[in-house]
């Protein structure tokens, strides 16, 4: 009998270890989500800060302004992508179809 409530307190002593290994495991991931939740909302703050110096330094009039300083002369990149024109040959084609 002695054994037996030994053996059943033994048991729920391991299943309650177990319980608090896995109950930490639990809180450390949670902290380590937060670690990273607070690192990424830093980086995007400074992903902004960034941002916002880029845009005030390069403003159309100061662009304009250094580049009439530059011997060189500069072409506006196009706003629309230009068209590739393929030509297409009948081994091409034939290949393709066989």
């Amino acid at each position: 009998m002695f054994s037996k409530l030994l053996l059943i307190v033994c048991a729920i002593g391991m299943i309650a270890c177990t319980l608090l290994v896995n109950r930490q495991q639990r809180i450390e991931t949670a902290n380590e989500i937060a670690n990273v939740h607070r690192r990424l909302l830093i980086q995007e703050q400074l992903l902004w800060s960034v941002n916002s110096v880029i845009a005030e330094k390069c403003q159309p009039i100061k662009v304009r302004k250094s580049l009439n300083n530059i011997d060189s002369s500069w072409k506006p990149i196009p706003s629309k992508p230009r068209k590739l024109h393929v030509e297409t040959t009948s081994t091409t084609n034939s290949s393709l179809d066989g």
